[in-house]
């Protein structure tokens, strides 16, 4: 189920990035994305898979200098390292 949510985390997460307007939704997209490494991703598997689909969406983000997102990105960065 992790890997259907995270499928609809990033969809999200492409389309907010066009128009971040509302921050109590982004706020919760990024702590579900926080929940989702906390709690789901217990092994090194789950955590290259986290990677190889969040990375890509994490790049875009970054390259389009989406400033409201930044510090979400790189604590939930910081987290992946941690693990």
């Amino acid at each position: 189920h992790a890997g259907l949510l995270l499928g609809k985390l990033t969809e999200l997460l492409k389309v907010i990035c066009q128009n971040p307007k509302n921050p109590v939704f982004n706020y919760y997209i990024f702590e579900t994305l926080a929940a989702v490494v906390r709690f789901v991703c217990v092994d090194q598997a789950s955590l290259t898979a986290f990677d190889e689909l969040m990375f890509p969406v994490f790049q875009t983000v970054l390259q389009m200098d989406v400033s409201e997102f930044l510090p979400y990105i790189f604590q939930i960065g910081a987290l992946v390292l941690e693990r």
